[in-house]
């Protein structure tokens, strides 16, 4: 049976208000966004790898690096309020037109620490599973049936879940008794092309495929990665704690050779 073919897709605006030039900012001597196209280029499960941008400048390092970068993004699919799904549909037609990818895997530039090994084991997963999509998450930091919100009157009130997987009722809840749960990490999301393209609405398909009234038959497979390549980078902050345990695995890694 011939191999499905599958595209990497690094979507990465040139506006970021939270922090300016994020995607290229420099850590550890290569702009973040390098770090993902090395990661998808050196995974073996992928074809082609693309960046999505509309910003030159991002466009000039990303092909720098290796990946392909066809055309700019068009200023309406880059707004701070444009749905991510626009530019993914956009990337589909314009820069894989007559290869017709079967899969579509979606690398966020802010996720450096995710490794090609993630990347095959999530494409691994979607290919031999029968699932709709995967994505990558982390155990929660915090477990949603320990969390608060505010009721009407702004007073505290018990976050309520109501999940049939489980059913226990505890009133002081430990850790080994509760669920397992996951939170997304943002270093892959893994779609169908046809399911992107088709998609009926302004939220990537994998949302619709774990909600509770999903159509039949279709389901969406975690891969479960651990909080030390779960870096999200959105804020300095993010940045600078990012690149201090980078720091220290280069050093653990140099330590041990």
């Amino acid at each position: 049976m011939e191999k499905p073919r599958v595209m990497a897709l690094v979507t990465a605006r040139g506006g970021s208000k939270g922090l300016p030039k994020k995607n290229i900012l420099p850590l550890l001597g290569k702009p973040l966004i390098a770090w993902s196209i090395e990661a998808a280029l050196n995974a073996r499960s992928i074809d082609r790898t693309f960046v999505s941008t509309d910003c030159q400048e991002i466009a000039d390092i990303s092909v720098q690096y290796g990946a392909e970068v066809p055309c700019l993004r068009p200023p309406e699919h880059a707004q701070d309020n444009s749905p991510h799904i626009d530019s993914i549909t956009h990337a589909i037609e314009h820069f894989a037109a007559g290869w017709n990818p079967e899969w579509v895997v979606l690398l966020q530039p802010t996720s450096p620490l995710r490794t090609a090994d993630d990347i095959d084991a999530a494409v691994q997963l979607a290919l031999s599973s029968g699932c709709d999509s995967v994505i990558s998450v982390r155990e929660a930091a915090q477990h949603p049936f320990k969390m608060f919100c505010l009721d009407k009157d702004e007073s505290m009130e018990l976050l309520t879940i109501t999940n049939p997987n489980f059913q226990k009722t505890v009133e002081y809840p430990r850790r080994q008794d509760l669920p397992l749960a996951l939170q997304e990490n943002g270093a892959i999301y893994i779609h169908k092309a046809a399911d992107l393209m088709h998609n009926g609405g302004a939220d990537l398909p994998f949302r619709r495929h774990c909600s509770g009234s999903k159509p039949a038959g279709t389901h969406c497979k975690p891969l479960v990665m651990p909080t030390s390549r779960s870096a999200d980078i959105d804020t300095i902050d993010d940045f600078r704690t990012c690149e201090a345990l980078m720091r220290r695995m280069c050093a653990s890694d140099a330590s041990r050779q």
